[in-house]
């Protein structure tokens, strides 16, 4: 249904909003309890971190993982939400091909107009 509408599921939105997050934590260039919360964390390999690194790594993401500090938070959100799109799109139509009973609702014989259609015209 979502792919009718042209919309994402919302594991794509929590996606596209935790990169998002890493990527401002990533921006900070104070020296805030914030920014040491997230070097201590980057340290310890925190769960977050790994998960965010994970996810830009199988996406094809990893150009975006090395130049974080470089990249503006729009380009981050363009890119990101532009690939998730892309992967729903792919596992939609997927879906759509592999399901058997689609095929059996095919209208096989060719269309005709009725002959009460006809003498009307």
């Amino acid at each position: 249904m979502l792919g009718e509408l042209g919309r994402q599921p919302i594991s794509s939105k929590v996606t596209l909003s935790q990169i998002l997050y890493w990527h401002r934590l990533e921006q900070l260039k104070d020296n805030s309890l914030l920014m040491n919360a997230y070097k201590e964390s980057k340290t310890n390999n925190h769960d977050f971190i790994q998960g965010v690194r994970f996810t830009l790594l199988t996406d094809g993401l990893g150009n975006i993982l090395q130049l974080s500090t470089s990249l503006k938070a729009k380009y981050v959100k363009n890119v990101v939400s532009l690939r998730l799109y892309d992967q729903y799109c792919q596992i939609f139509s997927d879906k759509l091909h592999k399901f058997e009973n689609l095929y059996m609702c095919k209208y096989e014989q060719p269309y005709e107009c009725s002959s009460y259609l006809e003498s009307e015209m």
